[in-house]
């Protein structure tokens, strides 16, 4: 694809002035390639999961799988920690991609700020995805709840695959 790899170098690591600030990725490369293989509806890869590193505020891919994403990725969000996932989910018989944003309870003040600050690069990073879902309840991630918002936010008429 026209993606002009590799504009943005490694992701810097400039871990001066408090972590969190700018986002930054334990690899970078390697998360980009598991990002084309979840939007290539060719490819076996369904989801992926990157959560923070709780010390560094690296943004690292911490689970990823082949199976139905509806089930998988609600249970490897982490409790405690903020994440997100993208997901190739089936609605109304169409291929779709669902970026999720996770940030829960847990995480307050200066940490979820500067967390929420980063939406747009990850967005940036993601690129294509018909939907982004946020989340942060732990109800939130029952899977009856967490399939519900994924239909609502696609729009879907029949429950999601």
């Amino acid at each position: 694809g026209a993606h002009g790899g590799g504009a943005h170098g490694g992701g810097g690591h400039g871990h001066g002035g408090g972590g969190g600030r700018t986002l930054t990725f334990a690899d970078r490369d390697a998360l980009a390639k598991s990002i084309e293989r979840v939007q290539d509806p060719t490819a076996p890869l369904q989801w992926l999961v990157a959560a923070y590193d709780p010390a560094t505020f690296e943004l690292r891919e911490t689970a990823s799988g082949e199976g139905s994403s509806v089930s998988h990725v609600p249970q490897e969000l982490p409790l405690g920690s903020a994440a997100y996932a993208l997901m190739n989910v089936t609605a109304d018989d169409m291929g779709k991609v669902v970026l999720v944003s996770w940030m829960p309870p847990t995480v307050r003040g200066v940490t979820r700020a500067r967390l929420q600050m980063h939406k747009g690069a990850i967005r940036g990073t993601v690129g294509f995805h018909h939907a982004h879902v946020e989340l942060d309840s732990h109800d939130e991630l029952k899977q009856a709840a967490f399939g519900e918002r994924v239909r609502v936010a696609l729009g879907a008429r029949s429950a999601i695959k």
